[in-house]
């Protein structure tokens, strides 16, 4: 079924490991999977003289994993999840005349769906080939996927990759898949989420970005870029928008650290981010539902990485033909840049020939994000610092065409050992999909203790103390206005064996003496501030009762009613009323009209 090679071994410390995922257009193979190594720690940034030598003679570099045309569905989209990768959608197109005789004869007789439900894992670590998974309710033509909440999220197109493809059966199929689904590790299952509000507009997935609870995705349809949004904790899609101007020509994965947009931007790497101050420009006021889903980015500008502090690295790759390129982010503020291209004819280059359809590049580039942005003759950068680079050269005995469709990480250490994820979605209360439009069942005191997590309320400040240095405590101090503490994992456990073991300085304990006391001094505080209080309630109580007495007596005068309108606005769907009052602020009837 699959090729690859037999000499997998378990990561060591001394060397982290990059996964590729290429997709052959015109090829008997049509999907390659290569493994490149990356020192742990990384050494020195190379010079210039050290580049360019690379590049003249990189490393010869093998596919670990090759995948046959017509084998398997074209268009397939990869994931990776924990120490595996995960491989679903796709079409299948038994005439593609690429394909091997051998596959043909094969599947000749053999009768399978236009868009498989088939999933296909693949460990480096454990096996030499793909396994099957657990199948998807139903296929998934231009699949996009992501994994947030330790799930695996899956969105389909409702476009197929044959444009001139017009047949009955097909289009009644893709007519009948469910676009979103989402797997579960745990049960092993897979659950159909809603589909997208596109309707029937020929769409296709080209991006997206996981920001907190937050799923954005950039879209295809008719030669138009839009933005959709899906909230993961309510289950729900929000209305789309156009797409934001410097969000364009930024495709594929994107990634978002600390605010900041990461993604591909034609030949290098664009950062969204907040304008410095002093930069900000003044530009037309947008529609105010745009402002609804758009107003993370509204103030966020295209910055480009600076070629400074050796990022010339990028740019230093001469520049390939039929290139393409992926971002991955590693942890601390480092990304991994990796572009590949097919080298140009020495001769007839300009015409955009290339020498050898048989050979292709590959260049990866390592850097940290500074995260400072600036402006140089008109033209917004973003600070980096280089940290590393590696070349590689890959020949085949078939045409080498195609495009980079992933660059994946299993199990890096360094660059995430010590620090915590952007987000630690196993922090965050899992959404039950069970019941998409029940906002109100977490409060629910009768819900099953199997479907919801979420913890009880902290009566109590709490506190950790560091054990190992007995210098650093972290105090969570108890508020009403904090809901948010609902959402953390309880506090890690701490053995009473170990509080005995730790011996106390004087100092410390002359610390935890003052610290009582003030405590103390606080509590007397605040029940003699709750005394005045009361007493001031009773106060205001009895004389509330004796105005109230007062004014019963009098004739009643004529309440001043507010003045209501009705406002009709026409849409697609036909033409709503809303009613608001006039001295009502013209934002809630927006919020009222796209709520």
């Amino acid at each position: 079924m699959a090729s690859a090679s037999s000499s997998l071994q378990r990561c060591h410390r001394d060397r982290n490991k990059l996964y590729l995922y290429f997709w052959h257009t015109y090829s008997p193979v049509m999907y390659s999977l290569y493994e490149i190594d990356v020192p742990n720690p990384l050494p020195p940034p190379p010079t210039k003289d050290a580049q360019d030598e690379q590049i003249i003679n990189p490393n010869h570099l093998a596919p670990i994993l090759q995948l046959k045309t017509g084998e398997y569905p074209g268009n397939m989209c990869c994931v990776s999840l924990g120490y595996k990768l995960y491989f679903m959608g796709g079409e299948y197109d038994i005439d593609y005349p690429c394909s091997d005789e051998d596959v043909k004869i094969k599947y000749k007789n053999v009768k399978r769906d236009i868009f498989p439900r088939d999933v296909y894992i693949f460990d480096p670590i454990k096996h030499s080939s793909l396994q099957h998974g657990t199948a998807m309710n139903s296929g998934k033509s231009w699949p996009l996927a992501f994994v947030a909440d330790e799930k695996i999220f899956v969105l389909g197109s409702n476009f197929t990759s044959d444009i001139f493809d017009i047949s009955w059966r097909k289009d009644s199929e893709l007519k009948s898949l469910s676009l979103f689904e989402v797997y579960c590790p745990k049960n092993d299952e897979w659950i159909i989420l809603p589909n997208p509000p596109i309707g029937n507009v020929e769409t296709r997935w080209v991006g997206h970005a996981v920001e907190r609870r937050k799923v954005f995705f950039i879209a295809w349809q008719r030669g138009k870029e839009r933005l959709y949004c899906f909230d993961l904790d309510r289950g729900q899609w929000t209305k789309h928008i156009a797409l934001p101007s410097d969000l364009h020509n930024v495709l594929g994965r994107i990634e978002v650290v600390e605010g900041t947009l990461y993604g591909c931007y034609h030949n290098t790497v664009a950062a969204i981010a907040p304008v410095a101050k002093g930069e900000e420009e003044e530009e037309e006021e947008e529609e105010e539902e745009e402002y609804e889903m758009g107003a993370r980015i509204r103030n966020y500008r295209r910055h480009v990485v600076s070629r400074k502090m050796g990022m010339n690295a990028i740019s230093n790759v001469p520049q390939q033909l039929q290139s393409s390129s992926s971002l991955l982010y590693l942890g601390n503020k480092c990304f991994c840049y990796v572009t590949t291209g097919m080298p140009s004819h020495p001769k007839y280059g300009s015409d955009h020939a290339i020498e050898d359809d048989k050979v292709r590049v590959i260049s990866i580039v390592i850097f940290e994000s500074l995260g400072e942005t600036y402006k140089e003759d008109a033209i917004r950068l973003l600070r980096a610092k280089f940290l590393y680079s590696a070349h590689y050269a890959v020949k085949t005995p078939f045409p080498n065409e195609g495009i980079i469709h992933g660059c994946f990480s299993l199990g890096w250490a360094d660059f995430t050992d010590d620090f915590e994820p952007l987000f630690d979605y196993s922090r965050v209360q899992p959404l039950n999909f069970v019941s998409l439009d029940d906002d109100d069942d977490d409060d629910d005191d009768t819900a099953s203790p199997a479907l919801s997590t979420k913890r009880r309320r902290i009566a109590k400040p709490i506190v950790i103390e560091d054990l190992e240095e007995n210098t650093n405590v972290i105090q969570i101090a108890d508020s009403g206005k904090n809901e948010e503490l609902d959402w953390l994992s309880p506090p890690p456990k701490v053995s009473r064996n170990a509080q005995r073991t730790v011996v106390e300085d004087s100092t410390l304990k002359e610390l935890r003496l003052k610290k009582k006391e003030l405590e103390s001094v606080a509590q007397s505080a605040e029940d003699v501030v709750r005394a005045v209080e009361e007493s001031v309630k009773l106060q205001l109580g009895s004389s509330m009762q004796s105005s109230l007495e007062a004014v019963a007596d009098q004739p009643s005068k004529p309440t001043c009613e507010r003045v209501k309108i009705v406002i009709s606005i026409q849409d697609k769907d036909g033409t709503k009323q809303f009613r608001i009052y006039t001295d009502d602020k013209f934002e809630r009837l927006f919020k009222i009209f796209n709520p």
